[in-house]
């Protein structure tokens, strides 16, 4: 039986108009002051190239303007301490370390008001502080739900025909020649997924309807059971993805520690998802505390990976299968994660195919084939 390994990286998305590490470091690299949005679902958006309604509908509530100057002076701090941004992974393991120490977010949020008052100085009254007040004592989360939902923003693109069949039918012709395909991407877009269903190709991600304790009104949503047994074709998402929800599971109001994954491309679904005993149909709870997309991003991927039930399972399946690979094929990945080098380096016995996008493969094979395009694949 004829099997394929494949790895994703970031560059197998760029020629559908995805950005690459550099696009995304310039825009969180400038004056954030006024270039958000907070939707009335709780979403925060950038506000580059939405429309006027969008716009308006995203500017209603002050939280948009207000915390904006709070995520500027994060970037700014940052760029203070580091000397510039230059790294987008490494500017959010910053935030991920620094935002729960008290003094540091204290004193973030004393220069970001003092700015948003200067600007604002019809604020500065007893009304106006008294009503900022709310927004001074902020939990320090909100920065990392700001900074996940405006990654997820740009991730979020609707791809045309043309590009699909440019760039990447040779991808799919090459990949239905195999029995097996086992695909482990790092990649957090849905880009993947739009490929395959647009030529009817069916594939697993390890969630299923049957058995699942997460339901949107009378319908169970897909939920993590690890099972890629019903399709030839599977995808590992290593690093999460922009469909991806947790539902946190409490009891008597209080968090128990235990979690499901859910998934689901639906706005309301997200929103309004509870968790039943899918025996007797009972609903066991009503709302879930979290709906921002999970992906992990940041310099401590190991450690989250380790920690967490779904990333440990799909890592322990990159492992297994990589150890046993005869024919890897990497499109866009720039072999900048530690914990992918590190089990690719112990595995010389495979031939490798590297569609690259700046460098070739840097490891021993049995044989290496670099290319610049999927049509090289034949």
């Amino acid at each position: 039986m004829a099997k394929l390994t494949i790895i994703l990286g970031a560059g197998f998305s760029a020629n559908a108009g995805f950005p690459l590490a550099q696009a995304v470091n310039e825009r969180f690299n400038r004056n954030q002051t006024q270039k958000l949005l907070r939707m009335s679902s709780s979403e925060w958006l950038w506000k580059d190239d939405k429309d006027e309604t969008t716009i308006h509908n995203g500017t209603i509530q002050a939280d948009a303007n207000i915390y904006s100057y709070v995520f500027n002076e994060v970037v700014n701090q940052y760029k203070l301490e580091n000397g510039d941004f230059t790294d987008y992974e490494d500017f959010f393991q910053y935030v991920l370390t620094n935002s729960p120490k008290k003094e540091w977010y204290k004193n973030i949020n004393e220069q970001a008001f003092n700015k948003y008052l200067g600007d604002h100085p019809h604020m500065n009254t007893s009304e106006g502080l008294e009503y900022l007040e709310y927004y001074r004592n902020s939990h320090h989360s909100i920065i990392i739900e700001i900074i996940n939902y405006l990654v997820a923003d740009l991730l979020f693109l609707k791809i045309p025909e043309d590009v699909i069949l440019k760039f990447y039918k040779s991808f799919v012709d090459y990949i239905q020649q195999f029995d097996e395909v086992s695909i482990f991407t790092l990649n957090h877009d849905l880009l993947l997924e739009g490929i395959l269903d647009y030529f009817g190709i069916k594939y697993s991600r390890g969630f299923s309807e049957k058995e699942s304790p997460i339901f949107y009104e009378d319908n169970p949503l897909p939920a993590f059971n690890d099972d890629f047994s019903d399709s030839k074709i599977k995808i590992f998402k290593l690093h999460g993805s922009l469909d991806y929800y947790r539902f946190e599971e409490t009891e008597n109001s209080q968090l128990t520690g235990r979690y499901n994954y859910f998934s689901t491309r639906g706005y309301r679904a997200k929103h309004y998802a509870r968790r039943v005993d899918f025996k007797t149909g009972k609903t066991i709870q009503e709302i879930n505390s979290d709906i921002i997309p999970k992906f992990i991003t940041g310099k401590n991927k190991p450690e989250i990976i380790k920690n967490d039930i779904m990333y440990s399972s799909l890592f322990n399946h990159f492992k297994n299968d990589i150890s046993q690979a005869e024919h890897l094929l990497i499109s866009g990945y720039s072999f900048r994660d530690e914990h992918i080098n590190s089990e690719l380096e112990k595995q010389k016995a495979m031939n490798v195919t590297n569609q690259r996008r700046t460098q070739n493969y840097p490891f021993s094979a049995k044989k290496i084939n670099d290319i610049d395009s999927f049509d090289d694949l034949h």
